[in-house]
């Protein structure tokens, strides 16, 4: 939202998820900061169409290749302003210049610095929905199982072999 600083109407920079899902936050430049208006999401295109109520500017990757999934949900009584395509674009600039506003208001970042996760990583959801057991367990568990299988199976042959046959006997 720095890369287009001061912009007189709302800012959504959208950037591409996985599986055909987008990611989106709306921000409103009051004077010289930059206010969060709508928290960091992620979901479908279509989704984010939702949130847009009124005249928003949106840029990034994510808005150039869903812009008529976007679209096709936006309120009648919102209108969208397509923003600079290099507004999409990571700038060190903005960087600095976030932090030496932050530095000049007293803020620091101390030990608290986490990244913010708006989505779960793909490892995360598999490891829940597998009851908290982790991928190298549940292998051994599988190894283990045919193992004692086999183990059975071959003591069954044994016990078959060492028998005597009716015609044996």
């Amino acid at each position: 939202a720095w890369n287009v600083r001061g912009t007189a109407i709302p800012v959504c920079p959208v950037l591409i998820s996985r599986k055909g899902e987008v990611y989106w936050a709306v921000f409103r430049w009051i004077g010289n900061r930059l206010e969060r208006v709508v928290a960091e999401h992620v979901g479908p295109p279509q989704a984010l169409g939702q949130t847009i109520r009124e005249e928003t500017l949106l840029f990034g990757e994510g808005w150039t290749t869903m812009e008529t999934e976007i679209r096709q949900t936006i309120s009648p009584t919102a209108t969208i302003v397509a923003g600079p395509d290099e507004a999409g674009k990571a700038s060190a600039v903005n960087v600095g210049l976030i932090g030496i506003e932050r530095l000049q208001r007293g803020e620091v970042a101390g030990v608290q610095v986490a990244p913010l996760y708006v989505q779960r990583a793909e490892a995360e959801i598999k490891y829940e929905q597998s009851g908290g057991i982790s991928p190298v367990v549940r292998r051994q568990e599988r190894v283990a199982r045919k193992v004692a299988g086999r183990l059975a199976r071959g003591r069954r042959a044994v016990v078959r072999a060492g028998k005597p046959r009716k015609s044996d006997g």
